[in-house]
C-alpha cells in the first residue's frame, strides 16, 4: 500500500510537472507576445512624445534669431506675435526645462526693446513726414512702414 501510494505520488508529481510545462508553453504563446506588443507600443508612444517635445524645443530655440530677422524687415507685429506664442509654449509645454529657464525673461526684455524701437521709428517717421514739403499731393510716405508701426504699437498697448 505504501508502494502504491509512492507510485501514485510520483505519477501525480510527473503529471503536475507536465502540466506546468504545458502552461508555460501556452503562456509564452498566448501572453508574452501580447505583453511584448503592449510594451513596444508604450515605448513607441513615449518615443513619439519625446520626439515632439524635442521638435518643440528646437522651434523655441530658433525664436530669437527669427525675431531678429523679422525686426530687420520691420515686421513688428510678427515679432511680437512670435514672442507671445513662445512665452505661452514655455509656460504650458516646456515648463521646468532647465535650458529654457532664462528665455522667458529674455523674451520680455526683447519685447521692451521692440517697444522702444517702434516708438523711435514712429518718431523718425513722423519727423520725416512733417519735414517734407506740402506740395507732394498729401500722399502717405511709406504706407507699409506706417501700417506696420501702428499695428505694432497698438498690439503693445
Amino acid at each position: 500500500s505504501q508502494h502504491e501510494l509512492q507510485d501514485y505520488l510520483r505519477k501525480t508529481s510527473q503529471a503536475v510537472k507536465l502540466l506546468r510545462e504545458k502552461i508555460s508553453k501556452i503562456d509564452k504563446v498566448m501572453c508574452e507576445g501580447s505583453l511584448r506588443v503592449l510594451r513596444l507600443s508604450l515605448t513607441r508612444n513615449n518615443c513619439v512624445k519625446a520626439y515632439n517635445k524635442l521638435k518643440l524645443m528646437a522651434t523655441v530655440h530658433q525664436t530669437q534669431p527669427t525675431v531678429q530677422l523679422l525686426l530687420s524687415t520691420s515686421e513688428f507685429v510678427g515679432a511680437l506675435d512670435l514672442i507671445a506664442t513662445t512665452q505661452e509654449v514655455l509656460q504650458q509645454e516646456l515648463q521646468g526645462i532647465h535650458s529654457f529657464r532664462h528665455l522667458g525673461s529674455q523674451l520680455c526684455e526683447l519685447e521692451k526693446l521692440i517697444d522702444k524701437m517702434m516708438i523711435a521709428e514712429f518718431s523718425t517717421y513722423a519727423r520725416n513726414d512733417l519735414n517734407r514739403p506740402l506740395e507732394d499731393d498729401c500722399q502717405i510716405l511709406e504706407e507699409e512702414r506706417l501700417v506696420s508701426l501702428v499695428f505694432g504699437l497698438l498690439k503693445q498697448r
